[in-house]
């Protein structure tokens, strides 16, 4: 019963924050805030959607929202292979690139849990760098990293190179075996905005790391 008021409390707290970041981040100039990229994945075996957000709740401030939604459907509708990964952290940067984060994330496959643990993001231009270790903070303790590379170089008037390399580890602490792991790649073009070329997801599903793969072309778009 105490567990059960703890992880409604949380939610609650990160709802709150999320609600006031949301008002914060209205009245910011939009033109100074980092785009919201929308990716879809046409692949031989799978739809893939996927949105991704980071913002600070302020210019100056040490406090941003980071959240991401991940949707995979399979073309046959097998209920079985579709799949959600939803997440929302509340980071504070400690220094410049360094930070800690806290939230929960929401998994078609094993449901809520609450997350809890480190940052570090480099970004300019060209290049964004991000890596997320931690813990989620139940029974298990499961601990998983994520790690994502972008490389953006500008090739001529508003044409630039588009590649990402996307990776995630999650690891049972209590049973010492594999949860869930991906390796994501991306390579094309963008042109302004609007992003295009080839994709490949590898997935790996439980201790036995059964294997998924999904080959095909993306689209994204960058909102602002």
């Amino acid at each position: 019963m105490n567990k059960i008021l703890t992880i409604k409390a949380i939610s609650l707290l990160i709802g709150a924050i999320f609600l006031t970041s949301l008002a914060i981040a209205q009245e910011e100039n939009l033109k100074t805030l980092p785009p919201t990229p929308v990716e879809v994945f046409f692949g031989n075996n799978r739809f893939v959607s996927q949105i991704s957000l980071n913002k600070k709740f302020a210019e100056n401030s040490r406090f941003g929202f980071l959240a991401t939604s991940y949707i995979a459907a399979d073309y046959g509708n097998d209920k079985s292979e579709n799949e959600s990964m939803n997440e929302a952290l509340i980071n504070f940067e400690i220094l410049k690139g360094f930070g800690l984060v806290s939230g929960a994330a929401l998994n078609s496959q094993w449901g809520f849990r609450p997350y809890s643990g480190l940052q570090y993001l480099y970004a300019n231009q060209q290049l964004f760098v991000m890596m997320i270790p931690g813990f989620y903070l139940t029974e298990s303790h499961n601990f998983e990293t994520v790690g994502i590379i972008e490389y953006r170089p500008h090739l001529k008037n508003d044409w630039s190179l588009y590649s990402r390399l996307e990776g995630l580890y999650n690891a049972d602490m209590v049973t010492k075996k594999h949860d869930r792991s991906f390796i994501y790649g991306r390579l094309g073009l963008n042109y302004k905005t609007i992003g295009f070329g080839f994709a490949v997801n590898y997935d790996w599903y439980g201790p036995f790391k059964a294997e998924k793969d999904n080959v095909g072309v993306f689209i994204r778009k960058a909102f602002r």
